[in-house]
């Protein structure tokens, strides 16, 4: 099962992840695991090779598919029903840039978006869903074209875990905000009937990535995983905790009310920022948090998880 401390993630963790699936309780969980679950189908009078049922004859039903045996063996007049695939590819969007290799307990952000960057692979494949995406941080964006295949899986894990293993700093360089690329990329890449899954830092929504997100929730299904970490939402209480960053450093006291007070109305308000966004833009919205495994938050996930794959 999943474990807590992690700074980096390996390709053998994010394909392991599959198994997690099993969890899920009812016959969404016992659809999963296998691989051969059933597909995105629309019930037709043909033209596919999937087939669904027989039924009594209807007025304007095909003659074609009339199922001469099972009409004898009824003693009435019984057509075929079959079933044809939707093509629904599932287009996974992770960061795995230096601001996302931080966390004050539990898992670094990064290792928990790119844990549920596999789930929600995982998810997909499970109903032959095409699968693909982008892997973005401040300096790079590694495209995987949807397919429906393992090899395509395994190459946008392999992606996001090659990324995750090279953060070695959390200390962004200066340039275009990351989540703003990313969105940008994907309004190139993704195609109609798509599935946008988004997983980034919850500090990443401004206005612009704000506008282009809501753009892209008109046109596609979206699903949102925000990430933090608790000390995002609220400074220690201890004195005396010192933070460092590139040019300077701060040393918190117990008498610097004020600044914990805008540090939490801050945090409020980005959180409160996503929640308005996917309520104007019926996105799904599955905030993720560092503190607790990524297998532990699987009832909250479960939501997004089952609307990328039905």
């Amino acid at each position: 099962m999943d474990s807590l401390g992690l700074t980096h993630v390996h390709l053998d963790k994010l394909v392991n992840a599959r198994l997690w699936l099993s969890q899920l309780p009812g016959k969404y969980g016992r659809q999963l695991p296998g691989g051969a679950g059933g597909q995105h189908l629309t019930r037709l009078h043909g033209q596919s090779t999937e087939f669904d049922q027989v039924r009594d004859y209807q007025h304007g039903d095909d003659a074609r598919h009339i199922d001469w045996r099972a009409s004898a063996r009824a003693g009435g007049i019984q057509t075929r029903l079959f079933q044809r695939e939707r093509d629904r590819p599932v287009f996974i969007a992770v960061e795995q840039g230096p601001d996302m290799f931080f966390a004050s307990t539990g898992n670094f952000k990064s290792v928990q978006a790119a844990l549920a960057a596999s789930l929600f692979a995982w998810a997909a494949d499970s109903v032959h869903d095409r699968v693909g995406g982008l892997v973005f941080g401040r300096e790079t964006v590694r495209l995987t074209l949807p397919a429906r295949n393992r090899q395509g899986i395994l190459h946008l894990l392999h992606n996001v875990s090659q990324e995750n293993l090279q953060l070695d700093s959390p200390f962004p360089a200066d340039g275009i905000p990351p989540l703003q690329q990313a969105l940008e990329h994907c309004r190139i890449q993704l195609q109609p009937g798509a599935v946008l899954v988004l997983i980034c830092s919850e500090s990443h929504l401004d206005s612009d990535s704000a506008k282009q997100l809501g753009t892209l929730a008109s046109r596609h299904q979206s699903i949102w995983l925000p990430v933090s970490d608790p000390l995002e939402h609220q400074l220690p209480e201890q004195p005396g905790l010192a933070f460092s960053g590139q040019q300077q450093r701060l040393q918190l006291s117990r008498q610097q009310l004020r600044l914990r007070h805008q540090w939490q109305q801050q945090a409020r308000a980005t959180r409160q920022r996503w929640q308005r966004l996917a309520g104007q833009h019926g996105a799904i919205l599955l905030p993720v948090c560092t503190s607790s495994s990524l297998a532990d938050q699987l009832p909250v996930l479960q939501e997004g998880l089952h609307a990328a794959c039905t």
